[in-house]
Protein backbone atom coordinates (compact mmCIF):
# COMPACT_ATOMS: atom_id res chain seq x y z
CA UNK A 1 0.00 0.00 0.00
CA UNK A 2 1.21 3.30 -1.05
CA UNK A 3 1.28 6.34 1.35
CA UNK A 4 -1.19 8.70 0.87
CA UNK A 5 0.83 12.21 0.44
CA UNK A 6 -0.68 14.77 3.20
CA UNK A 7 -3.57 16.99 2.86
CA UNK A 8 -4.15 20.54 4.24
CA UNK A 9 -6.57 21.17 6.99
CA UNK A 10 -9.16 23.89 6.28
CA UNK A 11 -7.61 26.23 8.78
CA UNK A 12 -3.94 24.91 7.29
CA UNK A 13 -5.65 26.00 3.48
CA UNK A 14 -6.94 29.03 5.07
CA UNK A 15 -3.39 30.25 6.18
CA UNK A 16 -1.76 29.01 3.60
CA UNK A 17 -4.03 30.82 1.08
CA UNK A 18 -4.30 34.35 3.61
CA UNK A 19 -0.59 34.29 3.58
CA UNK A 20 -0.29 34.21 -0.59
CA UNK A 21 -2.67 36.54 -0.84
CA UNK A 22 -0.93 38.94 1.39
CA UNK A 23 2.59 38.90 -0.58
CA UNK A 24 0.57 39.11 -3.84
CA UNK A 25 -1.57 42.24 -2.40
CA UNK A 26 1.77 43.97 -1.38
CA UNK A 27 3.67 43.24 -4.47
CA UNK A 28 0.83 44.62 -6.63
CA UNK A 29 0.83 47.42 -4.78
CA UNK A 30 4.32 48.41 -5.24
CA UNK A 31 3.59 47.58 -8.64
CA UNK A 32 1.16 50.48 -8.88
CA UNK A 33 3.30 52.70 -6.49
CA UNK A 34 6.10 51.80 -9.03
CA UNK A 35 4.00 52.94 -11.97
CA UNK A 36 2.58 56.19 -9.76
CA UNK A 37 6.36 57.46 -9.42
CA UNK A 38 6.90 56.97 -13.43
CA UNK A 39 3.88 58.77 -14.52
CA UNK A 40 3.97 61.33 -11.65
CA UNK A 41 0.14 60.44 -10.37
CA UNK A 42 -1.08 62.91 -7.42
CA UNK A 43 -1.70 59.12 -5.54
CA UNK A 44 -2.78 55.91 -6.14
CA UNK A 45 -6.56 56.15 -6.23
CA UNK A 46 -5.74 57.72 -9.61
CA UNK A 47 -4.52 54.88 -11.45
CA UNK A 48 -6.01 51.35 -11.95
CA UNK A 49 -5.43 49.15 -8.61
CA UNK A 50 -4.26 45.85 -9.30
CA UNK A 51 -4.27 44.61 -5.57
CA UNK A 52 -7.62 45.24 -5.91
CA UNK A 53 -7.94 42.04 -7.82
CA UNK A 54 -6.77 40.24 -3.96
CA UNK A 55 -9.97 41.00 -2.21
CA UNK A 56 -11.73 39.16 -5.19
CA UNK A 57 -9.37 35.96 -5.43
CA UNK A 58 -9.01 35.93 -1.94
CA UNK A 59 -12.91 35.75 -0.76
CA UNK A 60 -13.51 33.50 -3.61
CA UNK A 61 -10.65 31.38 -2.08
CA UNK A 62 -11.24 31.43 1.54
CA UNK A 63 -14.07 33.64 2.11
CA UNK A 64 -13.76 36.31 4.97
CA UNK A 65 -10.26 34.76 6.00
CA UNK A 66 -9.29 37.21 3.63
CA UNK A 67 -9.73 40.24 6.20
CA UNK A 68 -6.78 39.00 8.06
CA UNK A 69 -4.40 38.57 4.72
CA UNK A 70 -5.27 42.12 3.60
CA UNK A 71 -4.90 44.05 7.20
CA UNK A 72 -1.75 42.36 7.60
CA UNK A 73 -0.58 43.38 3.98
CA UNK A 74 -1.90 46.85 4.50
CA UNK A 75 -0.45 46.75 8.35
CA UNK A 76 3.10 45.88 7.12
CA UNK A 77 2.87 48.29 4.32
CA UNK A 78 1.96 50.80 6.71
CA UNK A 79 4.97 49.93 9.67
CA UNK A 80 7.76 49.55 6.77
CA UNK A 81 6.63 53.92 5.53
CA UNK A 82 5.43 52.25 2.16
CA UNK A 83 2.06 53.54 2.84
CA UNK A 84 2.06 56.97 4.74
CA UNK A 85 -0.53 58.80 6.06
CA UNK A 86 1.27 61.69 7.37
CA UNK A 87 -1.43 63.41 9.56
CA UNK A 88 -2.50 60.07 11.01
CA UNK A 89 -0.16 58.24 13.70
CA UNK A 90 0.25 54.53 13.59
CA UNK A 91 -2.99 53.41 15.78
CA UNK A 92 -5.10 55.68 13.78
CA UNK A 93 -3.51 54.55 10.18
CA UNK A 94 -3.78 50.57 11.61
CA UNK A 95 -7.60 51.72 12.05
CA UNK A 96 -8.03 52.65 9.18
CA UNK A 97 -6.35 49.49 7.50
CA UNK A 98 -9.74 47.85 9.35
CA UNK A 99 -12.07 49.50 6.83
CA UNK A 100 -9.55 49.37 3.95
CA UNK A 101 -9.24 45.66 4.66
CA UNK A 102 -13.02 45.25 5.60
CA UNK A 103 -15.04 47.38 2.88
CA UNK A 104 -14.21 44.94 -0.24
CA UNK A 105 -15.03 41.52 1.53
CA UNK A 106 -17.95 42.19 3.77
CA UNK A 107 -19.68 43.68 0.06
CA UNK A 108 -18.97 40.58 -1.69
CA UNK A 109 -20.19 38.57 1.19
CA UNK A 110 -23.17 40.40 1.24
CA UNK A 111 -23.79 40.30 -2.79
CA UNK A 112 -23.18 36.28 -2.59
CA UNK A 113 -25.62 36.24 0.13
CA UNK A 114 -28.42 38.09 -1.61
CA UNK A 115 -27.67 36.67 -5.14
CA UNK A 116 -26.94 33.41 -4.07
CA UNK A 117 -24.09 33.22 -6.48
CA UNK A 118 -21.98 30.16 -5.89
CA UNK A 119 -18.21 30.60 -4.93
CA UNK A 120 -16.73 27.87 -6.37
CA UNK A 121 -14.04 28.28 -8.41
CA UNK A 122 -15.43 25.99 -10.63
CA UNK A 123 -18.73 27.61 -11.01
CA UNK A 124 -17.58 30.99 -11.10
CA UNK A 125 -17.45 32.20 -14.61
CA UNK A 126 -16.39 35.92 -16.24
CA UNK A 127 -19.47 37.65 -15.66
CA UNK A 128 -19.67 36.60 -12.12
CA UNK A 129 -16.05 38.13 -11.01
CA UNK A 130 -16.93 41.46 -12.87
CA UNK A 131 -19.93 41.48 -11.02
CA UNK A 132 -18.04 41.08 -7.63
CA UNK A 133 -15.47 43.02 -8.67
CA UNK A 134 -17.92 45.79 -8.93
CA UNK A 135 -19.75 44.83 -5.46
CA UNK A 136 -16.08 45.10 -4.04
CA UNK A 137 -15.05 47.93 -5.41
CA UNK A 138 -18.38 49.75 -3.91
CA UNK A 139 -17.48 47.94 -0.38
CA UNK A 140 -14.23 49.49 -0.22
CA UNK A 141 -14.92 52.82 -1.75
CA UNK A 142 -17.72 53.26 0.88
CA UNK A 143 -15.93 51.91 3.73
CA UNK A 144 -12.04 53.55 2.91
CA UNK A 145 -14.13 56.95 3.01
CA UNK A 146 -15.92 56.16 6.10
CA UNK A 147 -12.69 55.36 7.89
CA UNK A 148 -11.04 58.72 6.63
CA UNK A 149 -14.01 60.37 7.82
CA UNK A 150 -14.22 58.76 11.47
CA UNK A 151 -10.30 59.61 11.62
CA UNK A 152 -11.52 63.44 10.89
CA UNK A 153 -9.73 63.75 7.76
CA UNK A 154 -12.48 65.52 6.45
CA UNK A 155 -15.36 64.21 4.48
CA UNK A 156 -13.92 63.13 1.27
CA UNK A 157 -16.67 63.48 -0.83
CA UNK A 158 -18.13 61.69 -3.76
CA UNK A 159 -15.12 62.47 -6.30
CA UNK A 160 -12.88 60.52 -4.20
CA UNK A 161 -15.02 57.12 -3.55
CA UNK A 162 -15.36 57.41 -7.29
CA UNK A 163 -12.02 57.28 -8.08
CA UNK A 164 -11.47 54.67 -5.51
CA UNK A 165 -14.15 52.96 -7.20
CA UNK A 166 -13.05 53.49 -10.64
CA UNK A 167 -9.39 52.06 -9.61
CA UNK A 168 -10.51 49.42 -8.21
CA UNK A 169 -13.13 48.22 -11.22
CA UNK A 170 -9.91 48.77 -13.68
CA UNK A 171 -6.99 46.86 -11.21
CA UNK A 172 -9.26 44.31 -11.24
CA UNK A 173 -10.40 43.63 -14.61
CA UNK A 174 -6.58 44.19 -15.88
CA UNK A 175 -5.63 41.41 -13.58
CA UNK A 176 -8.54 39.20 -14.32
CA UNK A 177 -7.55 39.44 -17.95
CA UNK A 178 -3.87 38.79 -17.40
CA UNK A 179 -5.07 35.63 -15.09
CA UNK A 180 -7.49 34.23 -17.89
CA UNK A 181 -4.54 35.14 -20.88
CA UNK A 182 -2.23 32.81 -18.23
CA UNK A 183 -4.56 30.16 -18.21
CA UNK A 184 -5.14 30.42 -21.72
CA UNK A 185 -1.39 29.72 -22.28
CA UNK A 186 -1.20 27.33 -19.42
CA UNK A 187 -3.37 25.26 -21.14
CA UNK A 188 -6.43 25.20 -19.38
CA UNK A 189 -9.84 26.55 -20.69
CA UNK A 190 -10.55 29.95 -19.81
CA UNK A 191 -14.17 30.26 -17.59
CA UNK A 192 -17.04 32.01 -19.35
Amino acid sequence: MTPRPPTLTATSYRLLVGALMCALYMALWFVVDAGGRLWNADGLADLPFLPAFVRVAGFLMIGLWIIPSLFSAFAILTIIGAMAYPELGLAEQLGLGVFVASGGPLALALTVRVTQMSTDLVDVGVRDVVALSLACAAGNAILYNAGLTILGLGVPGVNLGAVIFLGDILGSMIMLGLALGAARIAGGRAPT
